[in-house]
């Protein structure tokens, strides 16, 4: 056998003994699954998943705080909406990377003369993100900037320019 045999005998060796021996299951659940019987779906314990990395809005060593480079399990989903009624579209702006201290879901352009609430979004792939929309002085036509958090959810990568189109609801 190889080295990679090996080591892959070796890998798979070791995480079967993962489970820790420690047997969870209750005297009722015992009893059930040696009569082939179903639990009751009442009695089912479910213990939630242990929370990995950093907790939201701690400082990571890079500075920048999480909330700017994560995205919350609530704000994708409140972000799957395609078209909301009454909004008005604004324009289309190529942005960029604006600050990428400064937290939350915004952008700067000069699409807009007064902060409110919007919409950007990837005209290519569908992809939106609900925003809070910043006036940037500037020539309409200017660029615009975009924070972290937002270009990272549209499925940009920091160093894009990307062309998106602006709504306002």
């Amino acid at each position: 056998m190889n080295r990679t045999g090996v080591a892959i005998t070796v890998l798979a060796i070791a995480l079967a003994g993962c489970g820790g021996g420690k047997d969870e299951r209750k005297p009722a659940d015992t009893a059930a699954a040696a009569t082939g019987a179903l639990p009751d779906p009442g009695t089912v314990d479910v213990a939630p998943l242990p929370q990995a990395g950093p907790m939201p809005g701690s400082m990571p060593q890079s500075g920048v705080p999480e909330s700017a480079t994560t995205t919350s399990a609530a704000h994708i989903a409140a972000n799957g909406v395609v078209a909301i009624p009454g909004e008005m579209r604004l324009g289309t702006t190529v942005a960029g990377l604006g600050d990428p201290t400064a937290t939350g879901f915004w952008i700067r352009t000069p699409l807009v003369e007064a902060p409110g609430k919007g919409r950007i979004e990837d005209p290519k792939t569908g992809a939106s993100v609900q925003v809070d929309l910043l006036p940037l002085v500037g020539d309409r036509n200017a660029g615009s900037q975009i924070s972290l958090a937002a270009l990272r959810l549209l499925g940009f990568a920091p160093s894009d320019l990307a062309q998106i189109v602006v709504w306002r609801s």
